[in-house]
């Protein structure tokens, strides 16, 4: 296996992302884009990169604008873009899987998005159909249109009275403040919670305007634009830990693959983990998750 640290411009127009590619021995069968969550960064993939390249897969993937070592300075942390934030995401998104066809031709790209990254996933089989060969949900979860709504527009205030890169305890209550304690949400071992808290790149509270940004991709999502894009055999996995709050404990995992049956979507499937928390692939199982993970790809490839 060949890790190699790069970098590609990201359509905010000013900042480089910074972004990993791992190889295997060997030619690949197929190429996994990695698409990671809030407040962390690609690098804490590298296990996941690693057993995919050990399969025969080719890996690749970017830290989010405002994440890990996608920054513009020293303030940007957790902030996107002065405009357009949203669409600039996924479009960063978009051009890393041209990237992985260029460097992969012929090879299909699965992409596997966790947290924050499911959701914008989600908008991206909408808005990008046909680009990928499928798609891997992890730790995702279903928010209410009104709640959305609301979000981005209190978001919005704030931002506008406070200014775009303020961080409020408010929002950060708003989303994570239900969840309770890191211990209490995030993973069942302890070390990879104590990992996370010591990592300053970890962590980071959203400023005003990113979450404005986040809050605008679940509005999108809650009204289905454009889902009769999405081709009906286009295969979607979606995996989740049990006591993820994320996922409403199942319940926001079982209305967003309800809301893709009903999309007339074919090839949809679930797997939970009873004793999993929210970080599925750093869990004590995470041996089976990657297990799991393989099979699916491997009958779709």
């Amino acid at each position: 296996m060949k890790r190699i640290e790069f970098t590609i411009p990201s359509t905010d127009g000013k900042t480089q992302l910074h972004a990993y590619r791992w190889e295997p021995e060997g030619e690949c069968s197929a190429v996994i884009q990695l698409v990671h969550g809030m407040e962390e960064y690609i690098f804490r993939y590298d296990e996941l990169a690693r057993f995919l390249t050990g399969k025969g897969y080719a890996v690749i993937g970017h830290d989010h604008l405002g994440h890990g070592q996608s920054i513009a300075d020293g303030d940007s942390l957790g902030f996107f873009a002065e405009k357009r934030g949203y669409e600039c995401i996924l479009s960063d998104m978009h051009r890393v899987t041209l990237l992985a066809k260029e460097q992969y031709p012929g090879k299909k790209v699965f992409m596997v998005a966790h947290s924050m990254g499911s959701f914008f996933a989600r908008r991206y089989m909408t808005l990008y159909p046909g680009e990928l060969s499928g798609l891997v949900l992890s730790g995702t979860g279903y928010t209410p249109y009104l709640l959305a709504h609301f979000g981005k527009r209190l978001s919005r205030l704030i931002g506008t009275l406070r200014g775009h890169r303020c961080r409020s305890g408010l929002l950060n209550k708003m989303v994570l403040g239900g969840y309770g304690t890191l211990e209490e949400w995030l993973c069942t071992r302890p070390e990879v919670v104590e990992a996370y808290k010591a990592d300053p790149l970890c962590g980071q509270p959203f400023t005003a305007w990113a979450f404005k940004d986040f809050f605008r991709c679940m509005e999108v999502l809650a009204l289905e634009k454009d889902k009769d894009r999405v081709p009906k055999d286009f295969p979607v996995l979606l995996m989740s830990g049990m006591k993820d709050p994320v996922g409403d404990k199942t319940k926001g995992v079982l209305k967003v693959y309800n809301r893709f049956r009903v999309w007339g979507l074919t090839d949809v499937d679930v797997i939970f983990y009873k004793d999993d928390m929210h970080e599925i692939f750093n869990e004590a199982d995470r041996e089976d998750v990657y297990a799991d993970l393989r099979r699916w790809l491997k009958h779709r490839v």
